[in-house]
Formats: C-alpha cells, sequence, structure tokens
C-alpha cells in the first residue's frame, strides 16, 4: 500500500469511527477553509487523490485526531507550526466576523439614539447616510429583535412607526440591493428622505448615496450609552449582549 492509500484509508476509518457521514466530515472542512466536494473524498479515501498538508490539517482538526495519526512522516515540529498556521485562519475568520457584528451593532445605537433625540424635540442633525439607511436601520432592530433580523423579515413601516411617520405616497418605489446606483433606488432613498424631512424640517442627511457605517454629527458612542440608559435600562444591554 502506497502512502496515498495509507492515509486515505486511515482518513475513511477515522471518519467511520466517528460516526461521521460524508456530509457531515465535508462541512466541518469547509468551516476550517478546505471545501471538497464528496467525489474529492471518496478518491482521497481510496488512495487516488494526495492530501495536501495544509489540508491534513483541517483534517485531523475536524477528526478531533493528531495530524501524526493521518501522515507520520512530518516532523512534530512541522505538524505544530502547521496546526498553528489552521489556528491562525480560524481566528481570523472569527475576527473578521466579530468586527463586522460590532459596525452593524453601532450603527443600530446611532440609528435608535437619533431616533430619542428625535422623540424629545431635538431636530438638527447630520447624519452621515440617508433617510432609507436611517428607516431601515430602526426596522431590522424592530420588536425587540436583538440581532438585526434578515432583509425579507420585516416591514420598513416598523421603523416609521418608531418616528410615528405616517407613509402616506402610494406605491412607495421597491428596492434593489443588488445595484446602488439604480435611479429606481435613487427614488426609494428619495422618498424616505422626503419623509423625515418632512416631519423633522433640521434633519440633514450628508451622504445621499449611503456611507460605509451609519453615524450621527453630535451624537458619539458614550453619548449614545447615555441617551439608551437614560430611556431604557435594559436597551442597550439587551441590542449588545441579547443575541448571538
Amino acid at each position: 500500500m502506497d502512502p496515498e492509500e495509507r492515509v486515505g484509508a486511515r482518513l475513511a476509518e477515522l471518519r467511520k469511527r466517528g460516526g461521521m457521514r460524508q456530509e457531515d466530515f465535508l462541512r466541518m472542512l469547509e468551516s476550517r477553509g478546505v471545501s471538497w466536494s464528496p467525489t474529492v473524498l471518496s478518491r482521497i479515501e481510496s488512495g487516488k487523490r494526495s492530501m495536501k498538508l495544509s489540508e491534513g490539517f483541517a483534517v485531523a482538526d475536524a477528526l478531533g485526531v493528531d495530524p501524526a495519526q493521518l501522515s507520520p512522516v512530518q516532523s512534530a515540529l512541522g505538524y505544530r507550526i502547521e496546526s498553528l498556521m489552521l489556528r491562525l485562519r480560524e481566528t481570523d475568520q472569527h475576527v473578521a466576523g466579530a468586527i463586522h457584528n460590532r459596525r452593524r451593532i453601532v450603527e443600530a445605537l446611532y440609528a435608535h439614539a437619533l431616533a430619542a433625540e428625535l422623540q424629545a424635540g431635538k431636530t438638527n442633525f447630520v447624519v452621515r447616510g440617508n433617510g432609507y439607511e436611517f428607516i431601515d436601520i430602526l426596522a431590522r432592530w424592530s420588536n425587540n429583535n436583538r440581532n438585526g433580523i434578515p432583509y425579507s423579515a420585516y416591514q420598513m413601516e416598523d421603523g416609521l412607526a418608531l418616528l410615528d411617520i405616517q407613509d402616506d405616497e402610494q406605491d412607495p418605489p421597491s428596492f434593489d440591493q443588488s445595484d446602488d446606483d439604480d435611479a429606481s433606488n435613487k427614488e426609494h432613498i428619495d422618498h424616505y428622505n422626503r419623509l423625515l424631512s418632512r416631519k423633522f424640517p433640521g434633519l440633514t442627511f450628508d451622504q445621499p448615496d449611503g456611507a460605509y457605517q451609519f453615524t450621527v454629527d453630535g451624537i458619539e458612542e458614550p453619548t449614545v450609552r447615555a441617551l439608551a440608559s437614560d430611556g431604557d435600562p435594559g436597551f442597550l444591554d439587551g441590542l449588545l449582549f441579547g443575541g448571538r
């Protein structure tokens, strides 16, 4: 039996011993940065396709075994280096996700703090974004939702209702997220800018095409925390720590 066959047979043995179906094992590999099809897995397990060193460490990690149990020809130090590199890639993926989630939460804090100021009668603010983004964020986090619900699962009216705004215009235009520069999308954005300006004349939207991160001049993160705790002590903790 050649080395590829030995490695493949050992992989098949460990996978079956762990009670993992091919599809379950492939999903675990995918989460570790290795994308194999069922055909590739079958070829490797039969020794018809060799396994790369980087793939071997992901396989061993998914199986919960030491990489040496798959291929004993590498040095212990080499295994340790590759294992650390795998851990680094996984950590980088988690960090990227955490940064994205933090940005969404900060945007929600700014939007809700602005809503609180508007409800208190203060309307002279410059928003780094547009009216659609403002209402969209409020709608996503409506009904005590703590994660920001998917785009298709909420109604923009939920955000407008928080500001006591009635959308009395007939057939508001639809919004196509796949093309932010489309003329119909501009009409959609203008629609929400118009509704907000009518209700709050002092409110200015500085970036009509949208901002990388929705913020509000004059409202900083410490102010956001104070505004949230003044209105509802549990609001901020729920927003930050209640989900995911």
